[in-house]
């Protein structure tokens, strides 16, 4: 179980000797395995060896072993709940990120939106201005038109 919870160390050799395995947890919460793990060559070097102050230990003072194993449970406790934190605080950035760029694209298409319709409102005005345009010329053109008439029959 040690060996896989190791990962992928290629062609390498996984070796499990006790520092490595100190490494990963401080306690297994089992004495006989607490005592095998102990009774391995090499277990002093490992940087969280427990098992250190527990040697001189007489089996009047199980107590003292018991207040460790419940010391060891609380500090895991505290771990799994700083890391339990930690992914919520994660989890809220990640959604305030998500909002504000929801809010931004939303922002930016109101804006094209806007845009448009004031693009709009100019080419409706053109089109209005040249159809007056247009109307004033026909206009002209009929008054000159009959003023020519009018001149003409005057003339005659």
């Amino acid at each position: 179980k040690e060996r896989a919870k190791m990962g992928n160390t290629g062609n390498k050799r996984k070796i499990v000797n006790p520092a490595t395995i100190m490494d990963k947890s401080d306690t297994f919460f089992v004495p006989k395995i607490e005592n095998l793990v102990e009774g391995l060559p090499g277990t002093e070097f490992a940087p969280s060896y427990i098992f250190r102050a527990n040697r001189s230990a007489t089996p009047a003072s199980n107590q003292s072993n018991q207040a460790w194993a419940q010391e060891a449970k609380l500090r895991q406790q505290k771990q799994q709940q700083k890391k339990q934190e930690k992914a919520q605080e994660r989890a809220l950035e990640r959604a305030n990120e998500r909002q504000e760029k929801a809010d931004e694209r939303a922002q930016e298409k109101a804006e094209k939106i806007a845009k448009l319709a004031e693009t709009k409102a100019k080419q409706e005005q053109e089109r209005v201005l040249k159809r007056k345009r247009k109307e004033e010329e026909a206009a002209d053109k009929r008054r000159l038109k009959e003023e020519e008439d009018e001149r003409r029959k005057r003339e005659r």
